[in-house]
């Protein structure tokens, strides 16, 4: 108990009497002293458990071991499961003994004195050379070594090899019977002959009881040991210490007992009572002379008790549970958490009120009598009258309601009110089902008579209020005159002397409560709903039925708040209830107490009262179907062991990879389950798990009590899986376990396979291109054919008919002319026709340049010639690359039209000193390149110009584009300009230009 509670128990005695009784009973609390105060389960065939348990260990992971006469099994307090024994066990026959060491070592003994150690997955033989005498007994000394008693002596393994302690080393003659480490590191051993312990200076054995000493030796928490036997238990006597120390806290879970087991309140589980079990509280306490006597022990012995009463060991585990193998499974006792009252009462409609001198009173209609708790904690029947129901008015008055009056007790002084008379106006007999002084009225309530209320020494019917109909629960609203309503359409009303508000507060079902306090609660068959700016908000829990059917509250000092539900008793811190009055809609953290924890049955809904009594003190009364438990919220038992999570198994399909380390997962699984487990044997459906894949979860996730996390559509690569976990009473495992996943790509998910994919593609759109390149050129070909063709028939047309007639016109003139005498005359008609005939040349030139195109190299020369002429500053050059070829005709003169325009406006406007001209007639086509080293121009400059429309370069992309030709112009300031255009060979060249290139 902290110096806080202390402190404000001693207070309270000084004021209350019922605070000493109180105090005594939370005192059970923390100890059981009867087997009611336990929660017993058991596990047989029919929830996995194997039959013929022998022996049970539990090692430093929380792992329960058992021995049966076939297998050794494993237990995590969900699952049993065989285990497969690893190499080194080949020779291993049936175990008979189980030692787990705080290493985390487990140390087993077969049935033909064969000793192994299980250790990281592996068995080592550490079997001592007498084989053939069972061990019987293994203790593990603190300077390292291992003890084993056998049917051949006591001996000795240092690690490397074993000795034996006989009667040279003052050890026992023959066989040991068992052997014990005790807390001062002390070795003892005992058979037929007496009592041995080590003599560390001297390294020998000394004699302490010369009698045979029978029996097991076992250890009560102070640390004295016993001898187990046949008769009951016997002390031994133990050399004086210097400062008494307790025995090791692993010291009940190490191994079972197949005699008696001291668990760590000191109370004894023994198996030396006949058949079953017997169970003596606080048993060192009553042990006379020595002995204890088992006589007054409570015994479990009717095969309805336990899972069979043929038990063989018990066992204590680090949590505190008291484990029984038996022949026919498992049974396990768990101290509860809540106290229950031994109040008689059949359909646990109960009622709680105190009197004025701290006392606790408790009624149940169905036996009539209203029941005071001593300051001793013994229950009290008030046998004066029957009463059905017991509550306290506005001055804090005791108020009794009996059969036909309400007995009200105040400081001593008892006064009686009759009830009203009924109906025909007689005095009624008739049993109270509601009670309720709101500080103005007293309301009564019964089937007989209905709603009334005593005001100022008389009863007035329903009627003289203004009260709502159909009203199911009420509380006293917190000022006088006041009441909280909740009726049966759904409605909560506040009952204000007459004046009524009404809210909505359907969400939560049926009514089982009005609960004001601090805020206003409703609780109802679907929930609980906290009022909120004028309305009632849904609170949610992770587990609904956890928050429904709440028929009381109460807040702790510390403002924790606690609940009475279907599922039990509710903690909520008082950080995790402000939360949720901040966010509703987010789940309600919360602990529960429940069946497991000694709560019996569901929440008091019946009769429609208020579950929940606080007494002075702040111990909670908390009234069930199944009796009144009763608990100290400052003091709950707290489970404070961390639980220690592992990884078990990573699941793909139906193959199954063991956890830990590194696990390699085959190509094609995105899809994978994880499992993983925390042993806890107090409550291991609430031990709660985190969890995150690094590389997918972006934050840990909270799986609940879940204990697998499935992926999927996981990519190839490598993933680290962690996960931890909380106890029931959410204290944090001391580490998180881990493995590495490895997913390895599939065939279509391998690097290569992409990149082979992306080349394949590429290579295709390549294709594409250039299939959609050769049907442009195709279509932009047959265009310039058309047009050739066209061109060739008009200077087909000026050829045979323009120019024939134009020569037969001047064949005619000349004919004429050649009648005329010589003179003026026929020398100006001579003249006449040399000129027609220099126009009918050229006639000629123009027809056949429209069949066959201009000769490009010529243009060239002959353009750059005449701009030199006229710009002396600036010089000319022209490089012919290739053998020239004919281009065709609208091809060729685009071409050069555009190298021309290029070469005037570099003479015209870059203010340069220098214009080269190249044309390239290669195989991929023709390439002409034009550039000059004047001013230049900026990019922007050129798009506004182009934008603009300037006819120079707007003419010569417009030409480029007609005969499907690249032109590229780049230019910087003061660096040039250069042009260039490009035409694919198959529109440059004419047709037997390019049928030689195919060829």
């Amino acid at each position: 108990m902290s110096p806080l509670s202390f402190a404000r128990h001693c207070l309270s005695r000084v004021f209350l009497f019922a605070a000493a009784m109180l105090a005594a009973v939370s005192a059970d609390a923390a100890a059981p002293t009867r087997l009611r105060d336990y929660t017993h389960t058991a596990w047989t065939m029919r929830d996995g458990a194997p039959t013929e348990v022998q022996q049970m260990a539990q090692t430093s992971d929380g792992m329960l071991w058992l021995s049966t006469t076939t297998a050794l099994y494993r237990f995590d307090g969900v699952s049993f499961s065989a285990y497969t024994m690893p190499p080194g066990a080949e020779e291993m026959k049936q175990i008979l003994e189980l030692h787990a060491r705080p290493n985390g070592e487990l140390w087993m003994a077969d049935e033909v004195g064969g000793l192994y150690m299980l250790r990281a997955g592996r068995v080592y033989n550490r079997s001592p050379p007498e084989q053939g005498a069972a061990v019987q007994g293994v203790a593990f000394d603190p300077d390292g070594s291992v003890w084993a008693a056998n049917g051949s002596g006591l001996l000795r393994f240092d690690g490397k090899a074993w000795q034996r302690y006989d009667d040279f080393e003052g050890g026992p003659k023959k066989e040991a019977w068992s052997v014990l480490a005790d807390q001062y590191g002390q070795i003892w051993t005992n058979n037929s002959e007496g009592l041995f312990l080590l003599d560390r200076a001297s390294g020998r054995f000394r004699r302490m009881l010369g009698t045979a000493a029978e029996g097991s030796l076992v250890a009560s928490p102070d640390g004295q040991l016993w001898l187990a036997g046949k008769n009951g238990l016997v002390a031994v006597p133990m050399p004086p210490q210097q400062a008494r120390l307790p025995r090791p806290g692993h010291a009940n879970s190490a191994s079972s007992r197949s005699q008696a087991q001291f668990d760590r309140a000191g109370n004894l589980w023994s198996l030396q009572c006949g058949t079953g079990l017997c169970y003596l509280p606080r048993a060192a306490e009553r042990a006379t002379r020595g002995k204890i006597d088992l006589k007054g022990a409570e015994h479990l012995s009717q095969s309805w008790q336990l899972s069979s009463v043929a038990v063989n060991s018990v066992l204590e585990d680090r949590e505190g549970n008291i484990w029984l193998a038996t022949q026919n499974g498992l049974d396990r006792f768990h101290s509860n958490k809540v106290l229950a009252m031994p109040i008689p009462g059949e359909r646990g409609d109960y009622s709680m009120a105190r009197d004025t001198e701290g006392n606790v009173w408790v009624a149940e209609p169905t036996t009539s009598v209203a029941w005071r708790l001593r300051q001793d904690g013994t229950l009290v029947p008030d046998r004066s009258e029957p009463f059905y129901l017991v509550a306290n008015d506005r001055d804090g008055a005791l108020l009794l309601a009996g059969r036909n009056a309400l007995v009200r007790r105040f400081h001593g002084k008892e006064t009686r009110i009759l009830l009203p008379p009924g109906h025909d106006g007689k005095p009624t007999e008739v049993p109270l089902f509601g009670m309720l002084d709101d500080g103005k009225v007293l309301w009564i309530a019964s089937a007989e008579i209905g709603l009334r209320g005593y005001v100022d020494g008389k009863w007035l019917p329903r009627d003289a209020f203004h009260f709502p109909p159909k009203v199911f629960v009420s509380a006293y609203g917190g000022r006088p005159g006041t009441l909280w309503l909740g009726c049966g359409d759904g409605s909560v009303v506040y009952y204000d002397e007459g004046k009524l508000t009404t809210y909505d507060g359907a969400a939560v079902g049926m009514f089982t409560a009005v609960l004001p306090g601090p805020e206003m609660v409703v609780a109802g068959i679907k929930g609980l709903a906290v009022m909120r700016d004028g309305r009632f908000h849904p609170l949610h829990a992770d587990v609904p039925e956890v928050l429904q059917g709440v028929s009381g509250l109460a807040v702790a000092s510390n403002g924790d708040r606690w609940l009475n539900g279907s599922r039990g008793i509710v903690q909520v811190r008082a950080a995790d209830w402000r939360a949720a009055l901040a966010h509703p809609e987010r789940p309600l953290r919360y602990r529960l107490i429940g069946a497991q924890e000694g709560y019996p049955g569901s929440a008091m809904v019946a009769n429609r009262l208020h579950s929940i009594f606080t007494s002075p003190d702040g111990q909670m009364w908390f009234m069930s179907s199944g009796g009144i438990v009763r608990l100290d919220p400052a003091a709950v038992p707290r489970n404070a062991v961390p639980p220690q999570v592992r990884v078990a198994a990573v699941t793909v399909g139906s193959a199954t990879h063991a956890g830990g380390g590194v696990v390699r997962l085959p190509p094609g699984s995105q899809n994978f389950q994880v499992s993983f487990t925390a042993p806890s044997l107090v409550r291991a459906d609430g031990v709660r798990f985190q969890y995150r894949l690094a590389g997918v979860d972006a934050d840990w996730q909270d799986g609940g009590t879940r204990r697998t996390a499935r992926y999927t559509n996981v990519p190839p690569g490598s993933y680290h899986f962690e996960v931890k976990a909380f106890n029931e009473d959410a204290v944090a495992g001391a580490a998180q376990a881990g493995t590495v996943i490895d997913v390895a790509p599939a065939l279509t998910q391998t690097l290569w396979f992409r990149g082979a994919i992306g080349l394949l593609l590429g290579g295709a759109l390549y294709l594409l291109y250039r299939y959609r390149l050769r049907r442009a050129l195709a279509r932009t070909a047959e265009k310039l054919h058309v047009r050739m063709a066209e061109r060739e028939r008009i200077a087909r047309t000026l050829h045979d008919t323009f120019l024939q007639s134009v020569q037969a016109v001047m064949l005619r003139v000349q004919a004429m002319a050649m009648e005329l005498p010589a003179g003026s005359a026929r020398s100006k008609l001579e003249a006449v026709l040399d000129q027609a005939d220099r126009t009918l040349g050229e006639g000629r030139d123009q027809v056949h340049e429209l069949r066959s195109g201009p000769d490009i190299v010529q243009a060239v020369t002959t353009a750059g010639e005449a701009l030199q002429a006229t710009h002396a500053a600036t010089r000319f050059t022209l490089a012919v690359a290739g053998e020239q070829r004919k281009l065709q005709a609208q091809a060729g003169e685009e071409a050069t039209e555009i190298c021309l325009e290029a070469m005037r406006n570099a003479y015209h406007h870059a203010r340069g000193t220098q214009v080269n001209v190249r044309i390239t007639f290669g195989s991929a086509g023709l390439v002409i390149h034009v550039s000059d080293n004047g001013r230049g121009m900026t990019e922007l400059a050129i798009r506004q110009r182009l934008e603009e429309g300037h006819w120079g370069m707007l003419g010569m992309r417009e030409r480029a584009a007609r005969i499907g030709a690249s032109l590229a112009i780049n230019s910087r300031p003061g660096l040039g300009t250069n042009i260039e255009v490009t035409v694919p060979w198959r529109l440059a060249y004419a047709e037997r230009e390019a049928g030689r290139m195919l060829s």
